[in-house]
């Protein structure tokens, strides 16, 4: 009877193991097979849908600048004896961009320390003398003057120590050296350029029918011709109302995030969205597909292509205003795609449009 109950168990025994092995083998091959759906999937760039509104849109082009950009200048002379970094390298705010000699700096800022240092000794003793009335009221009255003016003078060499170390006035990317190791700079003369390509903006000129139809926070679409695809995003963050002699333009300042690949003075092509007529979403031109009745978007959903059916106004530059049933607000638009795209496919997003 024991020998009988020993037997079912090892069978209840290889019972089990086989029922899990049987699970671990599907389950891998369902991750072999997610794995091949997944590096079989088109490679695309997505912008989210705008919520709907009535809009209208008015056409501007643009330099874009970085929100921070400054040629950085040495506010004493001396000779370079160090460069820190290269172009291109990001600089935290007050960080060393190079180094100026400083040995005969740091001693006039000592013999000024010492000579601040007696006046003020001199002017302990002054104070002694007049309660003792050695000394008149204006000779202490000079030997105060005197050491205030041996405090300026080490304030002022303290400075001007100080300052053989050139820093980042802000957080930014060094576009540019015009000094080399070993060169004497003189005051006031630049010596790098820093550009903060965090944020972003761009002037642009409008006339005056086109300023009283905008306002501060009104929404800007733009694309740049050097980087197909990308978009920005931005708003208004200025409006000058006085217009510039000559040309009777006025000039208006959005801001966007900055994006991977974009570089200060790279043009771009836009629209401000204002109060109009025609509701719908304003996409860029590469995003639809075909034309007329034919005419269609995609939508990344799931990590499949979903194909929207569109009718579109006229193109308006780099975009087209479209209209559909069953779009909606912050969907992800399929931008461009590394190869020809069709509805179902299997996309992955890579995200170039991301901040």
């Amino acid at each position: 009877m024991k020998r009988g109950a020993l037997y079912f168990l090892l069978v209840v025994i290889f019972a089990i193991v086989a029922v899990v092995l049987s699970h671990l083998i599907r389950s891998a091959r369902s991750e072999r097979e997610l794995a091949g759906d997944a590096s079989q999937a088109i490679s695309v760039t997505t912008m989210p849908l705008q919520t709907p509104s009535f809009i209208d849109t008015i056409a501007v082009t643009a330099s874009l600048r970085g929100i921070h950009e400054a040629k950085v200048s040495a506010e004493t002379g001396g000779r370079v004896i160090a460069l820190y970094g290269e172009i291109g390298d990001f600089f935290d705010k007050e960080e060393p961009l190079l180094q100026l000699d400083s040995s005969l700096k740091s001693l006039t800022a000592q013999q000024a320390r010492v000579a601040f240092e007696k006046a003020e000794a001199d002017l302990a003793r002054a104070e002694n003398l007049l309660k003792a009335k050695s000394i008149s009221d204006s000779e202490l009255e000079a030997a105060r003057l005197g050491a205030k003016a041996a405090e300026v003078a080490w304030r002022m060499a303290e400075t001007d120590y100080k300052n053989t170390t050139v820093c980042a006035p802000f957080a930014g990317t060094l576009a540019g050296r015009f000094v080399e190791l070993g060169e004497m700079v003189a005051p006031g003369i630049p010596v790098a350029s820093l550009v903060d390509l965090r944020r972003l903006k761009a002037e642009f000129q409008l006339t005056e029918k086109e300023l009283v139809a905008t306002d501060e926070g009104d929404s800007v679409l733009g694309a740049v011709d050097a980087l197909p695809g990308l978009v920005l995003q931005g708003t208004i963050t200025a409006r000058s109302l006085q217009a510039t002699e000559g040309t009777r333009a006025f000039s208006v300042e959005a801001t966007f995030p900055g994006m991977r690949g974009i570089a200060s003075g790279m043009f771009l092509r836009g629209f401000i969205l204002v109060n109009g007529t025609g509701a719908g979403f304003l996409v860029p031109r590469e995003a639809v597909y075909g034309s007329g009745d034919e005419a269609r978007i995609y939508i990344a959903k799931d990590g499949k292509a979903q194909a929207r059916k569109v009718h579109g106004e006229s193109p308006r530059g780099a975009w087209i205003l479209v209209h559909g049933e069953d779009l909606q607000p912050g969907e992800a638009l399929i931008v461009t795609a590394s190869k020809a795209i069709e509805d179902g496919a299997a996309v992955s997003e890579r995200g170039e449009n991301q901040p």
